[in-house]
C-alpha cells in the first residue's frame, strides 16, 4: 500500500507522530479487509502512485549534477538513499552535499506529493461509496475501516511539517557521521559544512534553509523567521560557530545495501 511506502521511507530517519491505531488500519488494508466493494477503484489508485512513484526516484538519480544516472535509486535498512548505477557516487566535498541534500528534498517532497494525490482519490472513492450508508454504528466492518484508514491518512500527511523535515535532515546527517556508515571518518568533512546564522547551530540552519523550505511550499523565506518558528530540541549555534563553507550532506559512497522490507518501492 501506498502510505506504507511512505512510512517506511521516513522510520529509519524520523517516524511520523501517529499513533499504533492509525498503523494498524493501515495495515488491516494489506489483506483487503476493508476494501469490499472498493477494490478496482482503490487498485487504479495504487497503480497511479507506484507509477508516480518511480517518477520521483528517477528524478533523484538524474538530478544529481555531479554524478547523473538513471538509477535504479535504493535504500539501505538505516534510510541512507542511494542509486545502484555505475555513475553514481556520493558527495565528497559541501558544495556536492548540498547538491544532494536538495535532490532528497526534492524526493521526499515528490513522495509526499503523490501520497497526498492518492489519499485524496482514496478518500473521494470511500466518502462517494459510503454517504448513503446508515449511521456510523450500524456500519459493517469494511465501512468503519475504511473511514479509519482515510482519517490515519490524513494525520500521517499532516506530519510533514517543517518541524519533521527538519529533524529527518539532522538526524539523516547524524546517520551518516555514525560508525555504521562512516566506520573511518569517511564523511566528517560534512561537520565543516553548513550555513552561517546569528542564532542556530551552522548545520541545523543549512537543513532549514535547504531542505524543510524545498519540502514545504509555504515555508519560503524560512531562515528570516527561525527564531520564532524552530521546531522543538533545535540546537542553538555555539558561541564560537564553527567557520562553514557552505551546505553538506552524504551519501553511501558505491555500496550496495540490499533492504527488501526498508526499499521505498517495495
Amino acid at each position: 500500500m501506498y502510505l506504507n511506502k511512505l512510512l517506511s521511507f521516513a522510520s529509519p530517519i524520523v517516524p511520523f507522530d501517529v499513533d499504533d491505531a492509525c498503523f494498524a488500519s493501515i495495515n488491516i488494508t494489506d489483506v483487503g479487509a476493508c476494501n469490499n466493494g472498493h477494490n478496482a477503484a482503490f487498485v487504479e489508485i495504487e497503480e497511479e502512485f507506484d507509477r508516480n512513484f518511480e517518477s520521483c526516484q528517477s528524478g533523484f538519480c538524474a538530478s544529481l549534477d555531479y554524478a547523473p544516472s538513471e538509477g535504479p535509486m535504493g535504500m539501505c535498512s538505516c534510510g541512507i538513499v542511494f542509486c545502484s548505477n555505475a555513475a553514481y557516487r556520493a558527495p565528497t566535498m559541501c558544495d556536492e552535499g548540498e547538491e544532494y541534500l536538495l535532490s532528497l528534498a526534492q524526493l521526499v517532497k515528490c513522495t509526499v506529493d503523490a501520497a497526498k494525490d492518492a489519499s485524496q482519490k482514496r478518500k473521494d472513492v470511500v466518502t462517494s461509496v459510503n454517504k448513503e450508508a446508515p449511521p456510523k454504528e450500524g456500519r459493517d466492518a469494511s465501512q468503519s475501516c475504511q473511514e479509519d484508514v482515510v482519517a490515519c491518512e490524513e494525520d500521517v500527511l499532516k506530519s510533514v511539517t517543517k518541524g519533521w523535515a527538519t529533524r529527518y535532515c539532522l538526524n539523516y546527517i547524524d546517520k551518516m557521521l555514525s560508525p555504521e556508515i562512516s566506520p573511518s571518518g569517511e564523511y566528517a568533512w560534512m561537520e565543516e559544512c553548513g550555513t552561517d546564522h546569528p542564532t542556530l547551530d551552522p548545520m541545523t540552519a543549512l537543513c532549514m534553509e535547504v531542505f524543510s523550505s524545498n519540502i514545504i511550499d509555504d515555508d519560503e523565506g524560512l531562515i528570516s523567521n527561525l527564531d520564532s518558528e524552530m521546531p522543538e530540541g533545535t540546537p542553538q549555534a555555539k558561541a564560537e560557530p564553527s567557520s562553514a563553507n557552505t551546505y553538506a550532506l552524504a551519501s553511501v559512497a558505491g555500496w550496495v545495501f540490499l533492504s527488501p522490507i526498508a526499499m521505498l518501492y517495495i
